[in-house]
């Protein structure tokens, strides 16, 4: 993946890591799913251009698209009048 995507990943063996976990699905199932952080790897997705944003419809799996944004809360605040 460093190798393909140099610009993206190059001295950052963190963002590897995510990119690995979050491309990965977990091999158990039920509660003991939820222990664990990464499973049985999409190397497809993985290998994937890190760079652009990718959508999964019932019809469609893992398509490029090109999103306006993103919602990202960004302060505790916030969360705390979400309740």
């Amino acid at each position: 993946m460093v190798s393909k995507w140099p610009k993206t990943y190059k001295d950052l063996a963190w963002l590897v890591k995510f990119r690995l976990q979050v491309s990965s699905t977990p091999a158990l199932s039920g509660v003991e799913a939820l222990k664990v952080s990464a499973g049985i790897l999409n190397a497809q997705l993985a290998f994937k251009n890190p760079e652009a944003d990718y959508l999964s419809t019932v019809t469609v799996k893992n398509q490029a698209v090109k999103a306006q944004g993103w919602c990202v809360v960004t302060s505790n605040r916030l969360l705390k009048n979400l309740d």
